[in-house]
């Protein structure tokens, strides 16, 4: 449907906006993480069902997965820490098949960040480093995930992405990856990579400061969206 959905970890919520950067729902309770039916902790995915069903692995404080009709109305959540039967290590990435069950959760020990789908495979910024940080020391790596299996599949060094890398997108055959902005800096990032992921170059993005950079990027109807904590959303030619 061309909507645009965003997991706010900063505020524990899930929404979708319309192409043109409205609201059009919001999952949560602003600000106040928990285990309520109308709350997250830290929600790191959404996948989708045959009815629009959305699924929500809800990985940083709660390690669960949370089920909602397309209208947003809760039906279960199951999942709880650990490593055995249905139970989670952070879930982070969500795979739905086109019966709704849910076929895996992948775990991660460390920051698996926003992903893009292409050509059968899956593609996630990761970073083992620090983020926001003014002098980087950020350890980025994109990892490629088969689609259908979600075996990993090998992954490439971004140590351009000098904030931390927390986003990807794809268009034009070219990759973006976006990530974390140290406190008080006027402008964003975004870096550019070639399909065997060579670095092109890195774009400024004249956005004043948003906090902790940019979390999510897609690119619609002929502009870039890049998707920030607090329910702000920049577009760019």
């Amino acid at each position: 449907d061309d909507n645009v959905w965003v997991t706010d970890i900063g505020h524990h919520l899930v929404l979708k906006f319309n192409p043109g950067g409205k609201l059009l729902l919001a999952l949560g309770t602003t600000d106040k993480p928990g285990l309520g039916r109308d709350q997250f902790d830290k929600p790191t995915d959404v996948a989708f069902g045959p009815k629009g069903e959305l699924y929500v692995s809800d990985g940083y404080g709660n390690n669960r997965v949370v089920k909602f009709t397309a209208r947003g109305k809760f039906v279960t959540t199951w999942g709880k820490p650990g490593n055995g039967r249905g139970e989670f290590n952070l879930p982070h990435t969500i795979l739905v098949d086109a019966a709704g069950r849910v076929l895996k959760a992948v775990p991660v020990k460390s920051h698996h960040g926003g992903l893009v789908h292409h050509d059968g495979k899956l593609y996630v910024a990761v970073n083992f480093g620090s983020f926001n940080n003014a002098q980087g020391r950020a350890d980025n790596w994109i990892y490629v995930y088969d689609a259908k299996t979600l075996k990993l599949l090998g992954k490439h060094p971004a140590p351009q992405v000098k904030h931390g890398a927390g986003g990807i997108a794809f268009h034009d055959n070219r990759f973006i990856v976006i990530g974390g902005l140290p406190e008080g800096v006027q402008e964003n990032y975004a870096y550019e990579y070639d399909t065997s992921f060579k670095f092109i170059r890195k774009h400024t993005i004249k956005s004043g400061y948003t906090n902790l950079g940019i979390q999510a990027a897609g690119f619609h109807d002929g502009h870039w969206w890049f998707g920030c904590y607090g329910n702000k959303l920049l577009k760019v030619d």
